[in-house]
């Protein structure tokens, strides 16, 4: 877990910085959560070079596009049920979650009719 969230909390950084991209070390983690920050739109894409991953960074009128990440994840961790997840108005946001079928999108989890563990909001 802490390898995705030091990918998310380093973007965010690179974004207050005006960076216009950072490279992360080569994870199946870390390719999973950049699609799914990419088929969402708050990044602009990303390449493999050699061990590491090369991620451009995107802004609109000059504020970045991620403006805040929250990490849902405790001691007790909080499971939800798709029926808990048809409930959730998310707008211009999108709420990550570990599934038995791997890291998934609350968009992609009701696709898929699955629940999972909430762990982190994008907005």
């Amino acid at each position: 877990m802490k390898k995705y969230y030091d990918l998310l909390i380093k973007i965010k950084h690179a974004q207050l910085n005006a960076a216009l991209f950072i490279w992360c070390k080569k994870t199946n983690v870390c390719k999973l959560f950049l699609n799914i920050l990419w088929e969402n739109g708050f990044i602009l894409g990303y390449c493999l070079y050699g061990f590491d991953y090369k991620i451009f960074l995107k802004y609109f009128n000059k504020k970045p596009s991620i403006n805040f990440i929250r990490k849902l994840v405790k001691n007790h961790s909080k499971n939800l049920s798709v029926k808990q997840l048809w409930h959730l108005k998310l707008k211009n946001t999108i709420l990550i979650c570990s599934t038995s079928k791997g890291i998934k999108s609350a968009v992609e989890c009701k696709k898929l009719n699955i629940g999972g563990e909430a762990l982190f909001l994008v907005y």
